[in-house]
């Protein structure tokens, strides 16, 4: 990899061509080797190649695969060239990766009956629940049946609410639909969801139908009215009455209800005689759309316009006989040239109902009433539990069942992923600006950016799922209809008001209350059209009279202006466009209202017909642009000439890209950068250096030619330095003058001003000048020399003589001045364009933050209604939590008097056991020579006395033994002699014999190597946690959570004592080398030391501040070692009761300590993975051992004390050798889980290993 990196410094930059070569052969490469190892190339999204997988090769270690894949078939990355598409067809590219939904697989083939119930009733058995998930497919393994494997039971399970299922047709519908609902997959006739409550589609088309030949039979036509519902008499199919048959004929022309996917029904209406609109339903028009009719209406040429739906009759005409040709897509609403009195559109007793009755306009799009959005928002309420409709939320026109031959592709996740990362993705500089941070497709797009879409989608609740709808509601967009009925564009009386109110409803604070704004809209554009002026009365009322249209007359046209103008700051804050609309149509918010008749108000109308009838759109948008004069035609651009390298006063800002690219490649310059500027300045810099070095290629020229001269030139040029230096000196002399002077003039107070004057400069010094500002020095040298020859000689005439003209000197001025300002112009242009970048930065950020604060603003307000919903929800919990808290202290008492009774006939049944043990006792010895008696318990006897010091010399210290060969162990057995954690072992001191503690509370002696179960016993309460054997190897002793410490006698094969003193779990516990004495420490934070004569605690050892981990005896000696979680390792005496000595130097708990034979050495481990060892005598440290970064949690010795082996979290054992700490000896693997334990037999043959997968393993 540092290779790589070097190689990459060193080398040139790369075009884009060059890098996105590389990517596509490392793409291919990778897509090779993953065939190769994988057999498809359906690479999943999140993967990524491994970085040490041999088989893919070294540059493609790393690569995010599956985000290049998903790139390539959302976006078409990499592959623009047909080249390389062929590649991807021959290696098996799929480009398209589909997978079946829930509705394909339960569109799927029906298996038998019996199949199903069988799945069923295993499920059921299995689980011991009735309710199937959705997507719950049967497994293939046991216990399910082979023929129900692989079949998606919960995609089956929720097939059979659908009516038209196979499985119910026949004489055994009954049977069957008895037996599901036994077994809880179908639910009964009278509850929710059940087959009976919902009809096929089938059928309920076939009702319709019924009803409109009833229809036809009736009245002779087919136009049914909006509001027509069927009559409950005999003309009728019982079946059909009480249907809003004029609601299900609008369906089926707006929406297609019924029809979609079958013709077949689309050709019986037609053949009925029922006028259908084959077209696309137009989109949902915004509320407020009559403006927009009546502008479309003015452009008609007195074509037959259908009755407005807002109207409350049928949008169809009432023509006795229909075409059966496509009709055009109609408007919404009608237009105010509308004929309302022309039979042929509406019928004679229909106009007269409604001029009686009034006109009802459609506030809710597609013929629905008031009582048609209660009940959507019941349902919706029944359904979500709220009633926050989103504002795109349209009632499910059919019954949610898939009809046939529909199959529901779902694409593959990955082209969604990269799909959407492609949309995000900018074309150019500029709208790469736009976007601001968000990833474009030639950077690699990060996981987080692919899985936005997989977290964010979310299965569909119950209730989503939960059919059906009401009928009479479907199609209706109840999100429009909620918002109308907020904002106020729906008209609502008070007793609709307090019905949405019971439901719960919230209205908001976004509202124009007093009108209804489709109406008021349509009253003001006729007031504008008819009266020539938006000036209205405060008391207007639209005319009963032409050439007012129809359903506006009588409006209050002067209050509903009054309202508007009195509530401006609401369309200010919340309807911002249709103020602006207002503004745009002339509208005044502020205007004097008009009092009483106006005088000049008959004679100043309109008497001719309603403009709206006769203008066209010029006169309808008198603001539009004004036509400009067009002007002469332009001649060709001609293109600039090409610059030449070296000029100054070249402005390469008025080239193009292209060109300016060319010339860098031309002068072998750079092409690198994304602005204008940076080819503009780097062409400017190349010419400044080119003329710099003009110059000097200059005079390289003339040296060849000036060497023949030197000699002759020399006397000239010393004479000329003469001179030159004499003026210089003058010059000085009169400069310190003249600054004396001002200086003298500046202290005098009555002063006068200096006035410097300017001498005209001569042609000659004129010369001089430019030549020195040039640096041409040879050609001045050389110019000075001949001036002054032939002034001497007289030959210059007076006219070379004299002074240079002003317009020459001012023009050099001029110049200079010119090229100082443009310079300044320059660095202005750059500082311009900086600060240009900047402030559009800080536009971008101030929108994000704008649009992120709006955005958390909302949630917020979503939040805070969030919890006070929830507030509410969790307030009705509170009488039933107090049942359940009365029940529970009611359950408590009963169990603690079922616990005293188990106890008392637990110790009835002792007690009898042991009369009949006595009686067997005595029925044996009896019948049998007498045996050898049971030793008797142990009784407490008199305090045994520690030996004093040093009165028994320790054995190895004076012998030496061979280090084990740990290096080469191996795992020779494994057994699982526990159901929990096996916690420690401990080998006895003179038999093969190892023995085990647990979590299960037990204990077990094993014969080693074979391992066969000796002995097991059990008395604990909680988890053992240590153990160890007597020396003598009479007794073993437990330390267990329970808070004690058990001594067990292997003759008597019982408990021969329990130690309780400890007031927490107890951790380790150690045999003194007489036998005489235990040691056990424990959690709270004392080590304690029993006497095994008199069965009683002789010490208490106390000073440390956390709980003691581990306990261990100084061989041979008095001195007990601990470890504790305070971080320190002390050494105690047992006779005083005193720390002699505290280790410090661990940064984490200490977990086990130990000491080598000789009693020399002390060893602790920690939870940090480090174990430190420790040199009694000198009191110091002698090494540090950084096994891992997982805990340490036991260490200990061999005999010859050079090898140390570790047990740890990391389920390794870990050998080091006290000659060189710093590397592994030996690591044994094998273990699942964290090792707990380690420990050598007394002959150093074997190494015993626990471990809390509940198994011990021997090494050897």
């Amino acid at each position: 990899r540092l290779r790589m990196l070097a190689t990459e410094e060193t080398t040139a930059p790369r075009t884009r061509e060059e890098k996105d070569l590389d990517e596509w052969n490392t793409l291919i490469t990778a897509l090779e080797a993953y065939k190769q190892e994988h057999g498809d190339l359906r690479v999943p999204t999140r993967y990524t190649v491994p970085e040490d997988q041999p088989s893919y090769p070294v540059e493609c270690r790393g690569l995010k695969l599956g985000q290049r894949v998903a790139s390539i078939r959302a976006t078409g990355r990499y592959v623009d060239d047909e080249t390389r598409r062929r590649v991807l067809d021959d290696m098996g590219f799929e480009w398209r990766l589909r997978r079946p939904s829930a509705s394909q697989q339960a569109k799927q083939p029906v298996e038998p009956f019996d199949v199903l119930v069988t799945a069923l009733e295993v499920y059921q058995r299995e689980n011991g629940e009735q309710t199937v998930p959705s997507t719950f497919v049967v497994p293939n393994a046991d216990p399910w049946p082979p023929s129900c494997r692989g079949l998606p039971l919960g995609a089956r399970v929720e097939a059979l609410r659908d009516p038209d299922h196979p499985y119910f047709e026949g004489p055994e519908l009954a049977e069957r639909e008895a037996k599901l609902i036994s077994l809880g997959a179908l639910k009964p006739a009278g509850e929710s969801g059940g087959r009976t409550e919902r009809q096929s589609t089938a059928k309920r088309f076939e009702i319709v139908y019924s009803a409109l030949e009833a229809f036809k039979r009736v009245h002779g036509h087919l136009n049914v009215q909006q509001t027509f519902v069927v009559p409950s008499d005999d003309q009728w199919p019982e079946d059909a009455w009480a249907m809003k048959l004029g609601s299900r004929v609008n369906a089926i022309r707006s929406h297609g209800t019924f029809l979609k996917r079958h013709p077949e029904r689309r050709a019986r209406l037609r053949d009925l005689g029922l006028a259908l609109n084959d077209a696309p339903p137009p989109a949902p028009e915004k509320p407020g759309s009559l403006l927009d009719a009546v502008l479309k209406s003015s452009q008609s040429s007195g074509e037959a316009v259908p009755v407005p739906a807002w109207a409350g009759i049928s949008g169809e005409s009432y023509e006795e006989e229909v075409d059966e040709i496509e009709e055009p897509p109609r408007p919404r609403v009608a237009s105010l040239d509308a004929d309302f009195l022309d039979e042929s559109l509406i019928a004679p007793e229909e106009l007269q109902r409604r001029q009686q009755e009034g006109w009802r306009f459609d506030d809710f799009d597609g013929g629905f009433d008031f009582a048609d959005v209660v009940d959507a928002l019941r349902e919706y309420k029944a359904r979500f539990n709220n009633l926050d409709v989103p504002v795109d939320f349209i009632v499910p026109e059919d019954d949610g069942v898939e009809e046939e031959g529909v199959e529901e592709e779902v694409e593959d996740l990955d082209a969604a992923l990269a799909a959407f990362l492609s949309a995000a993705s900018p074309t150019d500089e500029e709208d790469a600006s736009l976007l601001g941070d968000f990833p474009s497709m030639d950077e690699e797009p990060s996981e987080a950016d692919l899985l936005a879409l997989e977290e964010s989608y979310t299965e569909p609740s119950a209730a989503e799922k939960e059919l059906p709808w009401p009928e009479h509601t479907r199609g209706l967009l109840l999100g429009r209809a909620v918002d109308a009925l907020r904002v106020g564009d729906a008209r609502v009386d008070d007793e609709q008001r307090s019905t949405l109110d019971e439901l719960g409803f919230e209205w908001g604070d976004r509202r124009i209350s007093g009108l209804s704004w489709n109406e008021f809209l349509g009253c003001l554009f006729s007031f504008s059209k008819i009266k020539g002026s938006l000036n209205v009365r405060w008391d207007f009322v639209v005319p009963n009279e032409d050439p007012w249209p129809l359903p506006l007359r009588n409006a209050p046209l002067g209050r509903w202006v009054n309202e508007v103008r009195a509530q401006q700051p609401v369309f200010e804050r919340h309807f911002a466009e249709r103020k602006r609309f207002l503004d745009l149509m002339g509208f005044k918010w502020l205007p004097p209202l008009f009092e009483g008749d106006d005088a000049t108000s008959d004679s100043e109308r309109d008497q001719r017909p309603p403009p709206c009838l006769r203008l066209n759109d010029d006169e309808l948008f008198p603001l539009g642009k004004k036509k400009r004069a067009k002007k002469a035609p332009k001649g060709p651009k001609q293109p600039l000439p090409l610059p030449t390298a070296g000029d100054v006063d070249v402005d390469y800002s008025k080239y193009t890209v292209k060109v300016l690219k060319d010339l860098l490649r031309d002068r072998g310059l750079p092409v690198s950068g994304r602005r204008k500027a940076d080819y503009v300045e780097r062409l400017a810099a190349d010419d400044i250096r080119l003329q710099k070095e003009a110059p000097a290629v200059a005079e390289e020229e003339e040296e060849d030619l000036d060497d023949e001269e030197e000699e002759e030139d020399d006397d000239d040029d010393e004479d000329f330095a003469a001179a030159l230096a004499s003026v210089q000196r003058l010059d000085e002399k009169s400069r310190a003058g003249s600054t004396v002077a001002s200086v003298r003039d500046v202290g005098t107070p009555a002063a006068k001003p200096v006035l410097t004057q300017v001498r005209p400069e001569v042609v000659d010094d004129f010369i001089r000048n430019f030549l020195i500002k040039v640096g041409m020095s040879r050609t001045l040298d050389n110019f000075n020399s001949e001036w002054y020859d032939l002034q001497q000689k007289g030959k210059l005439a007076e006219v070379y003589t004299d002074t240079v003209p002003d317009i020459y000197v001012r023009n050099q001025d001029l110049d200079e001045r010119v090229v100082a300002l443009q310079q300044q112009l320059d660095k202005m242009r750059i500082i311009t364009e900086k600060a240009q970048g900047t402030w559009d930065k800080f536009r971008k950020e101030r929108d994000f933050h704008r649009m992120h604060h709006r955005r958390v603003v909302q949630e917020k307000a979503k939040l805070t209604t969030d919890l006070q919903r929830l507030r509410k929800h969790y307030l009705s919990y509170e009488p039933t939590l107090k049942d359940l808290q009365k029940k529970y202290e009611v359950a408590m008492k009963e169990k603690m008097l079922t616990r005293l009774e188990r106890d008392r006939i637990k110790a009835r049944v002792h007690t009898l056991e042991a009369q009949v043990q006595q009686l067997q006792a005595e029925k044996a010895a009896a019948t049998k020579a007498p045996a050898t008696p049971k030793p008797p318990r142990p009784k407490r006897g008199a305090d045994s006395k520690l030996p004093p010091r040093d009165s028994v010399p320790n054995p190895y210290a004076s012998l030496t033994f061979d280090p084990p060969g740990i290096e080469r162990y191996q795992l020779r057995r494994t057994f699982k002699g526990h159901v929990n954690a096996v916690s420690a072992a401990a080998f006895h001191p003179h038999k093969p014999i190892l023995a085990t503690v647990s979590d299960d509370a037990t204990w077990k002696l094993w014969s080693v190597p074979n391992c066969d179960l000796v002995m097991s016993g059990e008395g604990h309460r909680d988890w053992i946690s240590g153990v160890d054997f007597h020396p003598a190897g009479s007794h073993l002793a437990t330390a267990s959570g329970d808070r004690t410490v058990k001594i067990w006698d292997f003759a008597g094969a019982a408990c021969a004592h329990t130690f309780s003193d400890h007031t927490q779990a107890v951790w380790d516990c150690a045999f003194h080398h007489t036998g005489d004495f235990l040691a056990s420490c424990s959690m709270d934070h004392t080590t304690r030391l029993w006497d095994l004569s008199s069965l009683r605690c002789r010490q208490t050892l106390r000073g440390h501040v956390d709980s003691v981990n581990a306990c261990a005896w100084q061989p041979f000696s008095n001195n007990i070692c601990t470890a504790s979680g305070d971080k320190t390792v002390s050494i105690w005496d047992a006779r005083s009761a005193l720390c002699v000595q505290t280790f410090y130097g661990h940064t984490n708990a200490c977990n086990g300590v130990a000491c080598n034979a000789r009693g020399d050495v002390v060893a602790s481990c920690d939870a940090d993975g480090v174990v430190k060892l420790w040199d009694v005598r000198t009191v110091t440290e002698i090494g540090t051992i950084h096994v891992s970064t997982h805990p340490v949690n036991k260490v200990c010795f061999d005999r010859s004390g050079t090898r140390i082996v570790c047990a740890g979290d990391d389920g390794l054992v870990h050998g080091y050798s006290t000659d060189d700490l710093s590397s592994v000896l030996w690591s044994g693997r094998g273990h699942e889980d964290a090792v707990q334990g380690v420990c050598f037999d007394p002959a150093d043959t074997l190494l015993v290993s626990t471990s809390t997968d509940c198994t011990f393993r021997i090494w050897s």
